[in-house]
């Protein structure tokens, strides 16, 4: 039992670490617009243009109504923010309008931008990708958008791979520096709750009540820094809430002998970390049930009370954890049958052992794993837009 407490005390302690390098993190990719530059840069990259220069596709294309929509031109210091999401069907129509205008085709749209690439200098490398792109369309109007989609789409996800790469390192060096700054040791810690049983327990209960509020660190609007350093102060009052040898404040003695580990238990907290909150609430919500079935009922059960209580020890050790249906919105239990819930459990990639076509807590925890990875608020349930999403791409 202890080192399922132990496993469920520290998958909480990661778990808030997380969510404060997530929020630190997304707190300077909003500030800096790291999003909308890695945007800019795939943008350039697909042109075949340099990001810096003077009267360019990519100028004229940002300049274009409906990236200028997706931006925020307020004024403010945050003034001129660039864009950090362009759908594929936004830029292909963008696009094709640009050039349409640009090179002074008859047509408009994708009717006019054959014409248009025609009229594009020879050594462009843009004309030539792009009268590939006409050649497979067969100049029929709605394939050459599909395919230019594509296109965009492909590029698209390079760039997210160049963005997830950065981020990494990234997120590492915040995640080790939250580790220092907060003195979040893992092995000081491991010590401080061997020697108090209390408290390992404690923690341990603390972190099963949690498992259905998972904290959100999905990145918020990029204007909305008020609301993203709240939730970074709060994320530090529920760090002093756990009472642990977490901080600078004070030392035991104890700690001392260890102290010059600390660097070590930084290191192990930072890489921890980098898992991500979803991870660590979701090894939570697996854990759980194992503590729950550790329990034994008292020695002066007899008859039927004793074989109650072993039913339900073992039916707590065996079930999966299925939330309560006072859990489920609206939505889902006017919307969602059990095969669509099912399909959706697939979709999200539970294993088919898992599929058990009710919304149980293995089901919420990969949903807050999708919307995290999706940029949306990890709330665990579903709404007509995401279970649309998930099941049809669109």
């Amino acid at each position: 039992m202890q080192m399922i407490d132990l496993a469920l005390a520290f998958a909480l302690i990661y778990a808030m670490t997380a969510g404060l390098v997530s929020g630190v993190q997304e707190l300077l990719a909003s500030f800096v617009q790291l999003r909308g530059k890695y945007l800019r840069d795939g943008i350039a990259s697909l042109l075949h243009e340099s990001e810096h220069g003077g009267d360019t596709t990519l100028t004229a294309l940002y300049d274009h109504p409906t990236f200028k929509a997706l931006a925020d031109t307020r004024t403010s210091i945050f003034s001129h923010r660039l864009p950090s999401y362009v759908a594929a069907h936004d830029f292909a129509v963008a696009l094709a309008d640009t050039l349409v205008k640009r090179y002074g085709a008859n047509g408009s749209l994708f009717e006019g931008l054959p014409e248009a690439v025609q009229r594009m200098p020879v050594d462009s490398p843009l004309r030539q990708q792009l009268s590939l792109l006409i050649a497979l369309s067969g100049d029929q109007a709605q394939a050459l958008k599909a395919a230019l989609e594509a296109h965009y789409d492909a590029v698209m996800e390079r760039v997210s791979g160049w963005y997830k790469r950065r981020t990494q390192v990234v997120a590492f060096v915040i995640a080790l520096g939250v580790a220092f700054a907060f003195n979040i040791d893992s092995i000081a810690i491991a010590a401080y709750l061997r020697a108090n049983p209390a408290e390992l327990d404690r923690l341990a209960s603390q972190a099963m009540s949690t498992v259905s509020k998972s904290p959100s660190t999905a990145p918020a609007d990029a204007n909305k820094y008020k609301e993203q350093v709240d939730a970074l102060l709060k994320a530090h009052d529920s760090f002093a809430q756990l009472k642990l040898p977490i901080g600078w404040e004070a030392i035991p003695h104890w700690r001392c002998l260890i102290s010059t580990l600390a660097p070590l238990g930084w290191l192990i907290t930072a890489l921890a970390a980098m898992l991500g909150a979803p991870f660590w609430y979701d090894l939570i919500s697996r854990f759980a049930p194992l503590r729950g079935a550790g329990s034994r009922p008292p020695a002066s059960t007899t008859g039927a009370t004793a074989v109650a209580a072993t039913t339900t020890a073992s039916t707590v050790a065996t079930a999966p954890s299925v939330a309560a249906p006072d859990d489920r919105d609206s939505y889902e239990r006017s919307a969602l049958n059990e095969l669509d819930i099912a399909a959706l459990q697939e979709a999200l990639g539970l294993v088919p052992d898992t599929v058990s076509a009710r919304i149980d807590e293995a089901t919420r925890a990969a949903l807050r794993r999708w919307q995290l990875e999706h940029q949306r608020p990890p709330s665990g349930h579903f709404d007509a837009d995401t279970a649309r999403i998930i099941l049809y791409g669109a």
